[in-house]
C-alpha cells in the first residue's frame, strides 16, 4: 500500500465542494437591486435587467483566465452610476441580500459528518473560494447551513484581488493557518483552479470528484467520490494527525 497523506490542517473550496448549487436567478437579483434602490429615473426593469445581465456577461469573459476576481461591489458601483441609482443600504449589507434571491444553496451530500470528522482528528479547517461575493456572505451562508463553526475563517477571492489557481492566494491561506504548505490538503472539486493550484503551492492537492470524471496530470494527491470517503478514512485512523489511505496514482477510470 503506498504511504499515506498526513495533515496538519485542511482548506477547502466553497461552490460544488463544501455547498452544492440548487439554482442561480440572476434577474431576480436584477429586480432586487432596483427595489433597494432609489433613483430619480423612470427606468425600465427589462431594461435595466437586459443591459445588467450583458454587463454581468462581459465581466465574466474578461475574468476567464485573468488572475484577478472582479468582485461584486464593483459591479454594483458601475450599474449605480450608469443608471442613476442611489442604494438603500451599504455595499457590504446589500450583497446579501442580492445573493439571498440569486443564488441557492444546501449542504453537500455528507459533507457534515466528514466536517465532524476533521475536529474529531484535530485538523484545523479553513474556506477558500474564487467568488465575486465577499467573505462575510459566505459566512452567512455557512453560518444559515450550521456548518460555519467548523472553520477557523472564510476566504473569498473577493477581498484579496487574486483567485484560484494563481499561488498568491493560496500563500496567503496557508499563511492564516499558520502551518507549512505540504502539512495542508486543499479540498475542491475543480482539477484546475483547486487541484492543480493547491499543488503549484506546495499542498496536497485532493480532488472531490462525485461524478468520478477522468483525471487529467497533474495528478491529484488524492480523490474522493463522495465525503463519506472522508469520515470513513479518519474512523480507520487512530492517530491524532489524520491519514488518507487511498492517494491518487495517475489516470482513473470512469467507474
Amino acid at each position: 500500500m503506498a504511504t499515506p497523506l498526513k495533515a496538519k490542517g485542511v482548506l477547502f473550496d466553497f461552490g460544488s465542494t463544501l455547498m452544492k448549487s440548487q439554482g442561480f436567478d440572476l434577474e431576480a437579483g436584477c429586480r432586487k437591486l432596483l427595489e433597494l434602490s432609489d433613483t430619480d429615473r423612470s427606468i425600465d426593469p427589462d431594461i435595466f435587467i437586459a443591459k445588467v445581465t450583458e454587463l454581468d456577461e462581459n465581466i465574466w469573459q474578461r475574468m476567464n483566465g485573468s488572475p484577478f476576481e472582479f468582485p461584486i461591489e464593483a459591479l454594483f458601483r458601475i450599474v449605480a452610476d450608469s443608471f442613476g441609482l442611489r442604494y438603500k443600504l451599504p455595499l457590504r449589507d446589500l450583497q446579501i441580500e442580492i445573493w439571498k434571491v440569486v443564488y441557492s444553496y444546501e449542504p453537500a451530500p455528507g459533507i457534515a459528518g466528514a466536517l465532524d470528522a476533521l475536529a474529531r482528528a484535530g485538523l484545523p479547517c479553513a474556506v477558500l473560494s474564487n467568488c465575486r461575493y465577499a467573505g462575510g456572505v459566505l459566512e452567512w451562508e455557512l453560518e444559515r447551513c450550521a456548518l460555519l463553526g467548523h472553520f477557523r475563517f472564510v476566504m473569498s477571492t473577493a477581498d484579496y484581488g487574486f483567485r484560484k489557481p494563481y499561488p498568491e492566494i493560496f500563500s496567503i491561506a496557508v499563511e492564516r493557518l499558520g502551518l507549512e504548505p505540504g502539512d495542508i490538503w486543499y479540498l475542491g472539486d475543480s482539477l484546475d483552479r483547486d487541484v492543480h493550484g493547491a499543488l503549484k503551492a506546495g499542498m496536497a492537492g485532493v480532488w472531490y470528484n462525485p461524478d468520478n470524471l477522468p483525471v487529467e496530470p497533474p495528478a491529484p494527491s488524492a480523490i474522493l467520490s463522495g465525503w463519506d470517503e472522508l469520515e470513513v478514512t479518519l474512523q480507520i485512523s487512530s492517530r491524532a494527525v489524520a491519514e488518507f489511505v487511498r492517494p491518487a496514482a495517475g489516470k482513473r477510470n470512469n467507474v
